[in-house]
């Protein structure tokens, strides 16, 4: 058995801008990584950097369908996990988003990973809100002395 992390918002913009926040790299660069070697698509390897926490990431994207899924898999909490990013409209100005990722073990280091990684995702949606609500990022002013 695996442990399984879910986490579920509403974001108050239209589909189509919360996918191209996620998959442009210029714009995933305004609330997530500080850095993107690339746009999101399927079968490539892309590198996210975080200047906050001195780390880079190399996702494999292994699908894109436009406004609806994105599917990655990575190591961000230390082992192997796939992540699928869920898109649907409420109506035509709000976004439901669910993100899954697994891969843990259920023993006390998979549980641990996991709740790190709800913790990370729950983050990314609230930074993601931030940006495309207001424009600001709010990653902005962390440091690796904060982590």
């Amino acid at each position: 058995m695996e442990v399984q992390v879910r986490v579920v918002d509403r974001v108050l913009e239209p589909v189509a801008d919360v996918f191209d926040a996620i998959v442009d790299p210029d714009k995933i660069t305004k609330f997530f990584a500080s850095g993107s070697s690339g746009p999101m698509a399927p079968g490539k390897t892309i590198t996210w950097t975080f200047a906050d926490v001195g780390r880079a990431i190399s996702p494999e994207v292994l699908a894109v369908e436009k406004d609806r899924h994105i599917a990655f898999a990575w190591n961000a909490s230390g082992e192997k996990a796939r992540v699928d990013i869920r898109l649907e409209p409420y109506d035509a100005q709000s976004t439901r988003i669910t993100i899954t990722e697994d891969g843990w073990s259920m023993d006390e280091a998979g549980v641990e990973r996991a709740l790190g990684q709800t913790q990370g995702w729950t983050d990314f949606i609230c930074c993601m809100k931030g940006y495309l609500r207001f424009g600001v990022n709010l990653r902005e002013g962390r440091t690796r002395e904060a982590h």
